[in-house]
């Protein structure tokens, strides 16, 4: 609005100007949202560049996992030619070698896929899940490293737990990397480590509990734990637990990270039951 004045100074009227700002809002929402995708590919791509770091220091563990059962069908085949070779083949046994060596090439198949399916996987799909199962997942691509390290599991699964919204591979990525922490955590442990699982219901939450018995979190690092780059460890990026937390808030749950009494750290990864949910959190699959 502007004052409109005559040739002596006086004001005779006003000026008003309007300005359609609808076009400008459109456009800084138009980039706003432009804006907030780009964050959350780079978000995807940060999680998978950090799968493939971990499936890289794994390499040994991996190896292992699929040539057992290779070894295995080496053996069943070898066995299995060995009873052809009888005047009178023992037909049962033949076939319980021949059954042996199809379930053990099944076994190496569904390794490779899990395997390829977390570093691969970029897109979030939300759907309901049994986190027991999750674990169990995910802790057999662990299995070389607890028994490299002579880790001793304690495992105490809840029954009949409620499903919980979450992506099953990225589910399985926080509870690899918090149960890689914690063998790392125990490696100078004597006589053993001990890791220990637990899942169980709270209310209205499923809560999975992540224990070790090695040197713990210092306490003056505790609240900068989940910081990017911020690590502990001589090597480390920063963004493991970064990332983990990230993963864990975007299902509607909660990462808490603190000290057992006595020695060892301990991770709760807290989630809402499904059927709490009033509407599912975003990116969930119809």
């Amino acid at each position: 609005m502007s004052p409109l004045l005559g040739r002596n100074g006086q004001l005779i009227g006003t000026v008003l100007t309007f300005r359609d700002t609808a076009p400008i809002r459109r456009r800084m929402l138009a980039a706003l949202e432009a804006s907030e995708t780009r964050l959350r590919q780079h978000e995807m791509e940060l999680a998978r560049v950090a799968r493939i770091n971990t499936m890289g220091e794994m390499a040994s563990g991996i190896a292992h996992e699929i040539n057992q059962p290779l070894s295995a069908i080496m053996s069943y085949c070898q066995a299995a030619l060995s009873l052809l070779d009888d005047d009178e083949t023992d037909m049962a046994m033949l076939r319980r070698a021949l059954t042996s060596s199809v379930n053990q090439a099944d076994r190496a198949g569904r390794i490779i896929h899990r395997l390829r399916e977390f570093v691969t996987r970029k897109n979030q799909q939300l759907v309901p899940l049994q986190l027991n199962q999750a674990v169990h997942n995910a802790l057999s691509l662990l299995d070389y490293e607890l028994h490299d390290h002579d880790i001793h599991i304690e495992q105490n699964f809840a029954h009949e737990l409620p499903l919980v919204y979450a992506d099953t591979i990225q589910l399985e990525q926080v509870v690899l990397n918090l149960a890689r922490n914690a063998v790392e955590a125990m490696e100078q442990t004597r006589p053993w480590g001990r890791l220990s699982i637990t899942t169980r219901k709270q209310g209205d939450r499923v809560q999975l509990i992540i224990g070790d018995n090695g040197c713990g979190i210092p306490p003056d690092t505790l609240d900068r734990i989940f910081d990017p780059f911020f690590s502990t460890k001589p090597n480390g990026m920063g963004l493991g637990l970064a990332i983990c937390q990230t993963a864990i808030e975007a299902f509607g749950g909660k990462l808490i990270a603190g000290n057992k009494p006595g020695s060892g750290a301990e991770f709760i990864i807290d989630l809402p039951c499904a059927a709490s949910c009033v509407t599912a959190p975003s990116g969930v699959e119809a």
